[in-house]
């Protein structure tokens, strides 16, 4: 029995890849040229289930940005950021203090398991 992928879902490298492939294709009809744009889908579907997860989590219970941002002596744009998700703005210790926040550490660490690479990048390999 498979189980159901949502947007919360840790997606394995082939499925990474493989969702990629797809986004690419799909995007080349309409947009040509994004292979060339520097834009990596991997990357932005890899931060969908973390950016989702957050996001989830937060709402369930029933805290607004402002509160959850109130809470952590953080700006607002820095919630928003890891919830968007925004690579850019997105800082280690806001994301992890949030995760933190949020009891979602277990969670996060079978993430930064399956997405080493990014998690590095993103400074929360040690989470």
């Amino acid at each position: 029995m498979k189980r159901a992928v949502t947007e919360t879902t840790i997606l394995t490298d082939s499925q990474v890849r493989t969702l990629a492939k797809q986004l690419r294709g799909f995007l080349a009809q309409s947009f040509p040229g994004i292979d060339s744009s520097g834009h990596d889908p991997e990357t932005s579907i890899r931060m969908m289930a973390l950016s989702a997860k957050c996001k989830e989590a937060r709402e369930k219970r029933a805290l607004s940005i402002k509160d959850v941002a109130a809470q952590l002596r953080v700006p607002q744009y820095r919630i928003k950021a890891i919830e968007k998700p925004s690579m850019r703005e997105l800082k280690p210790d806001y994301l992890k203090a949030f995760v933190e926040f949020l009891g979602l550490k277990r969670w996060v660490r079978r993430w930064v398991a399956a997405n080493a690479e990014l998690a590095e990048r993103l400074g929360i390999h040690d989470i």
